[in-house]
């Protein structure tokens, strides 16, 4: 399987795609946003969107067509980490107010492990960076930025397995890549089978296979990652994330 073709077959796991709205709908949804002025009270941008989307103002009349835009915001570049639906806990955020980068520390979860070598400066750093390289001019939801934060710190423990010197850090580092599945904005955001496949990963890294790990740094992009896809370690088991796929 090539890296083109691994990325075809995750992509066809998303029950989002071919989802098309309307460029009127569309047209209409962004003035009336942008109407209100670029937003740096996002709370008042989540309003605005959200009485578009359930048909409030005559924006969008029809329960349908409410649906079809909730539908193609949850796949476009709108919230790009914001995972297969909009989120009712998630307020909208302004790309492009100028607060951004304040805002985007704000949502470091604090709890979050670090692995070594880490920090808290570092990781907001890196995420601020990250979302300063998207089109100026379109929104996100707010979780985005809280899965960023703990992709990053995954990363970081990834790549802390994989460079273990000893069972007792292999260990450690593995408890961690289990408990990742499940922080808060990785479940959100889990985009069908995500979770399932870092547990994979997990178990794969508890029988000491470098297989799983190495995977999913290539996966992310971590900096863990050795340019090579290991797609054979997705390949070997297709079929059980296929039947996860078709049970949910």
């Amino acid at each position: 399987m090539t890296e083109e073709e691994l990325d075809e077959r995750l992509r066809s796991f998303d029950r989002m795609r071919g989802v098309a709205v309307p460029d009127e709908v569309l047209e209409q949804l962004l003035a009336e946003a942008r109407s209100r002025g670029r937003i740096g009270r996002r709370r008042k941008t989540a309003a605005i969107v959200g009485a578009a989307l359930l048909g409030l103002g005559g924006l969008v009349a029809a329960p349908a067509a409410a649906d079809a835009v909730r539908e193609w915001l949850a796949v476009a570049d709108w919230q790009p980490e914001a995972g297969g639906e909009i989120l009712p806990d998630s307020e909208m955020v302004d790309l492009s107010a100028p607060d951004l980068p304040d805002y985007i520390a704000s949502r470091y979860p604090e709890w979050l492990p670090l692995a070594p070598g880490q920090t808290r400066e570092e990781l907001i750093a890196t995420v601020v960076e990250q979302w300063s390289n998207v089109p100026e001019a379109g929104f996100t939801q707010e979780i985005g930025f809280r899965h960023s934060f703990e992709l990053a710190a995954y990363c970081g423990w990834v790549g802390a397995w994989l460079e273990a010197d000893g069972p007792e850090g292999a260990a450690a580092a593995g408890r961690v890549l289990a408990d990742a599945a499940h922080w808060p904005a990785m479940e959100a955001t889990d985009g069908d089978i995500i979770v399932e496949i870092m547990e994979e990963v997990a178990r794969s890294a508890a029988a000491g296979d470098r297989e799983g790990p190495l995977f999913v740094a290539a996966l992310y992009g971590c900096a863990a990652a050795d340019g090579e896809p290991h797609s054979a370690w997705f390949e070997q088991r297709a079929e059980y994330f296929e039947a996860v796929r078709s049970a949910q």
